[in-house]
């Protein structure tokens, strides 16, 4: 038997789930501009183009958490991976939120960089959640491109160009 408490709890746990995974995109796009231009880019490349690079990072996301099971020196690691593989994930949500953010800003020419970015990262936390459809097709797409982007903008190497990313 389900009671209204159970269903609170649900209700009020994918909130918090969801203004902290937007909180957290917003915030790597202000303090990583570089990086999430960087990751913005890849994005436009689109989903398939990205993929085997994304599942790669899955990979070694799902070698740290086997490493959880061990003793303590494979523990350590183990975090040290789950930590990398989600910081590499914040920062290229934020570039598609940031590829997001360009494609409102067409739609509306009139809305600032910084209320299209939000609304941006915005549309794509909620669209995530959405039941069924978002949870099982839009979310898995998000996290693999996300993860190929933010690897391709944390491991990029060419420091002679100069990136002027607009100001969110």
């Amino acid at each position: 038997m389900v009671t209204i408490g159970d269903v609170f709890a649900v209700i009020f746990a994918l909130t918090g789930i969801g203004l902290t995974a937007w909180a957290l995109t917003v915030s790597c796009a202000l303090l990583f501009p570089e990086r999430v231009h960087l990751a913005r880019e890849g994005a436009e490349k689109g989903f398939w183009r990205n993929l085997p690079l994304g599942l790669l990072v899955l990979l070694v996301g799902l070698v740290g958490v086997v490493l959880l099971g061990g003793h303590l020196p494979a523990k350590m690691l183990g975090w040290l991976l789950i930590s990398g593989v989600l910081g590499v994930g914040a920062v290229g949500a934020a570039g598609l939120s940031h590829l997001a953010s360009t494609r409102l800003k067409r739609m509306a020419p009139e809305m600032g960089e910084y209320p299209a970015f939000v609304r941006g990262a915005g549309f794509i936390v909620t669209a995530s959640m959405l039941p069924v459809l978002g949870w099982f097709l839009f979310a898995p797409a998000v996290l693999l491109t996300s993860f190929a982007c933010g690897a391709r903008a944390a491991f990029h190497r060419d420091s002679s160009r100069a990136i002027h990313p607009t100001a969110i």
